[in-house]
């Protein structure tokens, strides 16, 4: 009875996947968000609402390109583009590379000026075929956490 538990407790291990980053070929093509949600100091926030939309693009050539807003952006935007859109929209790129779980993003243009020509690092906290959790701790007491699925075909 012991060797049939351990037994399976052993195929269990074996054929769970393991939710680490190792290749940019784990993480390369379309992520769609569905998520983001800031912690800071205990309390939590969705800056893009409930429902944000947004996209990840990683290139096989270590480019990226990241898009996230609000679902009900103000038609106000187009009019005074300088009137919230940080607020309620944000887009950046560059090019990436992974290391381990750390994906390292070397940041050449942005929505916001303070991120323009500046390097951070996200971590892949879980990675899976279809599923990607991306993590942004830019203070010690804040997390920015990122939850995508993959875009169809």
């Amino acid at each position: 009875m012991r060797s049939i538990a351990v037994s399976g407790f052993l195929a269990v291990i074996l054929v769970t996947p393991v939710a680490v980053a190792q290749t940019p070929k784990d993480l390369e093509g379309c992520w769609k968000m569905s998520s983001l949600v800031i912690e800071k100091a205990g309390e939590k926030t969705e800056p893009y609402g409930p429902n944000p939309i947004g996209q990840l693009l990683l290139s096989p050539d270590g480019h990226f390109s990241n898009i996230h807003m609000r679902p009900d952006l103000s038609p106000a935007a187009n009019l005074q583009p300088t009137g919230g859109v940080v607020g309620t929209i944000i887009a950046y790129f560059g090019t990436y590379q992974v290391q381990g779980k750390e994906v390292v993003v070397k940041i050449e243009g942005s929505s916001r000026s303070d991120w323009r020509n500046t390097t951070a690092k996200r971590t892949a906290e879980s990675v899976s075929a279809d599923k990607l959790v991306w993590v942004d701790r830019p203070e010690p007491d804040m997390t920015v956490r990122v939850n995508y699925d993959r875009c169809a075909g």
